[in-house]
């Protein structure tokens, strides 16, 4: 009972202390992707096309020591809430941030899709990171080191009642990272993320929280083919752990991830494991320098003005034949120029080789992708 009175008591007192700070200021916010695309392949589903595939709307407010981002993304004729949350910064080092967003997990999970400079992300990141969650994460800031540490609930939690859901699904991720150098024109860092999770909700009663779904799309948001599909059964929790490098010398950086992933389970059911791994190689063909990202521990965007050209390749692999599971495997590797033409606008160009095989699709698919893009 003591304990309820303390959160009741903490909800009663949270309104008060927010907006006992400075004044208000609020910023509208926004972004349009316009798509395009040209594949050569007969693979159904894979066709020439033209799309709008994520318009969003939102505001970033900021108040004292706290500011609150909320973001609606209108796309497929389907309205769907991103991120809402709120941070709040209790010194110099330390940030605590609420709500409903991706928590770090891994270099890439550490800034949005529209800041994906290979155009899409990995198909190995979908597939490991997953998506939003209900949580709280705390951010340090302590120069050459840098970590976070979240507590999270499962993204149906944010989709369902408590009726439809049952007991969530419930988890940890973490991300630490070392980076001794941070210069003008020099960048090297390294980085470990691990994430702990229990089985989440699935609309089959003997697979709900019983169960893990690991799926990945073709590299495109012109369709939606699933090319890696495989489901777990008999689950018990999940560990994942992903090592990073980021480095960059003047005009030519690097980013590259591994991931291995186990799942263990009931029954003296043999675990599941699987892995899989990008790396791009950035390269200016017009400007100076790659700068950093002091606060999340990224290589930033080319400077504006700038044109860029990104070499990728990443692979994932889902089948595991002591578990008799063929969840597929894809590669994918691709050439991607940006150039940024304001503060607001980049216009990114991208060629990819994709190769799918798994129970169902057998294909190579040659994709010539273009983005124009609007940030406010």
């Amino acid at each position: 009972m003591r304990r309820h009175l303390y959160i009741l008591l903490c909800f009663i007192l949270l309104p008060h202390t927010l907006f006992a700070q400075d004044k208000l200021s609020v910023q509208p916010i926004g972004r349009i992707l316009m798509d395009a695309g040209i594949f050569e392949g007969n693979e159904a589903g894979l066709n020439n096309g033209i799309s709008i595939p994520d318009f969003r709307i939102g505001a970033f407010a900021t108040f004292g020591k706290f500011s609150a981002y909320i973001d609606v993304c209108y796309a497929r004729e389907k309205v769907r809430m991103k991120d809402v949350c709120i941070e709040g910064k209790f010194d110099t080092k330390n940030t605590f941030t609420l709500g409903y967003f991706y928590h770090q997990f891994g270099y890439q999970g550490s800034f949005s899709s529209s800041r994906k400079v290979t155009m899409l992300e990995p198909a190995i990141d979908g597939v490991f990171v997953g998506g939003r969650q209900i949580g709280l994460m705390w951010i340090h800031n302590n120069h050459d080191y840098w970590s976070s540490l979240s507590l999270i609930v499962e993204e149906d939690a944010m989709k369902k009642t408590t009726e439809e859901l049952g007991n969530p699904g419930y988890g940890a991720t973490s991300r630490m990272v070392y980076r001794p150098i941070r210069e003008k024109d020099k960048i090297f860092h390294v980085g470990f993320s691990w994430a702990y999770d229990t089985p989440k909700y699935n609309e089959d009663p003997t697979l709900n929280h019983r169960s893990y779904h690991l799926a990945g799309s073709f590299p495109t948001y012109l369709s939606s083919i699933t090319t890696l599909d495989a489901i777990v059964p008999d689950a018990i929790n999940r560990w994942r752990f992903t090592p990073e490098l980021c480095a960059a010398y003047g005009r030519i950086g690097l980013e590259a991830q591994y991931y291995y992933m186990t799942i263990n389970r009931s029954k003296d059911l043999p675990n599941y494991e699987t892995s899989g791994a990008y790396a791009q190689i950035r390269g200016l063909l017009k400007g100076s320098h790659y700068a950093y990202n002091e606060a999340n521990s990224w290589m930033n965007p080319a400077n504006l003005g700038a044109w860029e050209c990104v070499l990728g390749y990443n692979y994932v692999d889902l089948n595991n034949q002591r578990c008799h599971i063929n969840g597929g495997k894809m590669q994918d590797l691709s050439l991607t120029l940006n150039h940024y033409l304001n503060k607001y606008i980049t216009w990114r160009l991208r060629y990819s080789f994709t190769k799918v095989k798994n129970q169902k699709h057998d294909f190579s698919v040659n994709a010539l992708q273009t983005r124009f893009q609007v940030l406010f």
